[in-house]
């Protein structure tokens, strides 16, 4: 075990690789949890107000602490190196009792007046459904309490360079939530997720004080916080309090319009989403990882040029690794959900869930251009116009959906999530000194090269006779993976060259 361990340490690329894995298979395992969701839930009343209501608390969540999150652990890491692990104590138990003390008056405020919230995500609701959905309302939101806590010191095992236990505890937790909705959703419905859900936090919450101890003997929280320092907290925070806002705002807005599109509808949205979530999850933390320190290191060393090369390359390789992905996604769409989705889900709904995944799964291709880019910025000291663009991305979307939203319905509103992200995205590399010239050479081969596998492994999709999903899913990825490659062959790409060597010393072995 300690061989295994030592492989994914010593060295930040090696962290990041081990991350990457694991968050692999916590999305996964986050997959899993949707499919037995689906099989015991389908889309109902009853599992929309779920969807809306944890929606609703991750919004406040984000709303409160996202951006203190994205400063804590730099805080934390200059307090530790400048001031010692004494003063660090100090400060995570006061933050901590800061984020103790926030939540709770939240949900206070909430669990007063809870109607307030089904007027602002569910004001169609009427009788018997919109007292279920106030009912769920005061079971749910408690747990934000719980979230930020496990949030707040993860945080704190990170700084202490403590980065793979919170993740490996997620992936057991995981497990148990699945074991959870099957062993009860049959007495308790949806009620079997909201309990599932408090007992992983709490069991999660801990296990993280049990590992914190052993790093931080002082007490890891305290009865008040100290206001100076959460103060000097906050001031850092807020130049990422409006992207928050408005990212936010999108979510419950969608929320909302699929809400009054008819029972059913809020479900399928959240299933197709979580679907096109888990590769999106491990993308974007592979490149918060792994891009932005090297290409900050190259800006500080004069090497603009250098930044631009990084850019196009990490570009073309994740385009490359994502074939697989956006086949199983946007080809195989309707084999993937009717192989898991089939249970308590109607033929019509499962198409519409279809359609929204391959729409959605084609938009990630814009959010890694825009991530990769909006990187890119930030190590280039232009955070300020990368926040700006984050801001238009959401405000386009926010329009598109209150405008065309109830009109045109799901479909529309996963067009405008991946056309807007794609277009700005291509425009943030514009700003990072790619010129369109540049750019069509060095990725337009890459991307005809996709386009064809795609092309190739749709027609063949359309082609097969069988019926059987896993069949279909596996002819398709073949079908585009041979393409791809005979498509580097033949254009003589730089990526053939790696893929042949891997093969070699695969063969050697």
């Amino acid at each position: 075990m300690k061989s295994l361990a030592a492989k994914f340490t010593g060295s930040t690329k090696k962290i990041s690789i081990g991350i990457a894995v694991i968050r692999l298979v916590r999305a996964i395992m986050t997959a899993m949890t949707l499919v037995v969701a689906a099989r015991y839930f389908g889309v109902s009343a009853e599992r929309d107000a779920w969807v809306l209501c944890t929606a609703f608390t991750m919004v406040i969540l984000q709303l409160l602490f996202g951006p203190i999150n994205e400063v804590f652990r730099t805080k934390c890491i200059h307090i530790r190196v400048e001031q010692g692990n004494v003063v660090l104590g100090q400060t995570n138990a006061s933050i901590c009792s800061f984020y103790l003390w926030i939540s709770v008056l939240a949900v206070l405020v909430i669990e007063l007046k809870p109607e307030l919230v089904c007027n602002m995500i569910a004001q169609n609701l009427t009788g018997v459904d919109r007292h279920n959905f106030i009912f769920y309302v005061r079971l749910i939101i408690p747990s934000l309490v719980l979230t930020q806590l496990v949030n707040g010191w993860t945080s704190i095992l990170n700084c202490q360079n403590v980065f793979f236990i919170p993740e490996l505890y997620g992936i057991v937790i995981s497990i148990f939530n699945v074991i959870f909705i099957v062993a009860l959703a049959d007495y308790l419905g949806v009620g079997s997720l909201i309990l599932a859900m408090y007992v992983g936090n709490f069991v999660l919450l801990l296990l993280l004080v049990r590992e914190i101890r052993k790093w931080q003997p002082s007490p890891i929280i305290s009865l008040l916080p100290n206001i100076t320092l959460c103060w000097t907290l906050l001031v850092s925070a807020l130049p990422f309090y409006l992207p928050y806002f408005f990212g936010q705002l999108v979510s419950l807005i969608e929320k909302r319009i699929s809400m009054g599109l008819g029972v059913g509808n809020a479900s399928i949205l959240d299933y197709a989403q979580k679907l096109v979530q888990v590769p999106q999850g491990v993308i974007m933390g592979t490149i918060a990882t792994v891009l932005a320190p090297a290409l900050a290191a190259k800006f500080s060393n004069n090497k603009t040029q250098h930044i631009q090369d990084d850019v196009c390359e990490y570009l073309r390789m994740i385009f490359l690794g994502m074939i697989p992905v956006v086949v199983i996604l946007a080809v195989c769409s309707e084999d993937l959900i009717n192989l898991f989705f089939a249970h308590k889900i109607t033929i019509v709904e499962r198409i519409m869930m279809a359609k929204v995944t391959r729409i959605l799964t084609i938009g990630l291709f814009g959010v890694v251009v825009y991530s990769v880019a909006g990187q890119a910025l930030v190590a280039q000291k232009k955070g300020k116009l990368y926040a700006g663009i984050a801001v238009l991305i959401q405000i386009i979307i926010v329009t598109l959906n209150l405008v065309w939203g109830n009109m045109y319905g799901l479909i529309f509103m996963a067009t405008a999530w991946a056309v807007t992200h794609i277009v700005l995205g291509i425009v943030l590399l514009l700003f990072i000194g790619i010129s369109m010239p540049v750019l069509l050479n060095r990725l337009g081969s890459i991307l005809l090269i996709l386009g064809s596998g795609l092309f190739v492994s749709e027609y063949i999709h359309s082609m097969l006779a069988t019926k059987i999903s896993i069949i279909n899913i596996l002819i398709s990825e073949i079908a585009a993976i041979v393409c791809v490659i005979s498509g580097l062959r033949f254009t003589r790409q730089p990526e053939f060259v790696a893929i042949n060597t891997i093969i070699m010393r695969l063969k050697n072995n």
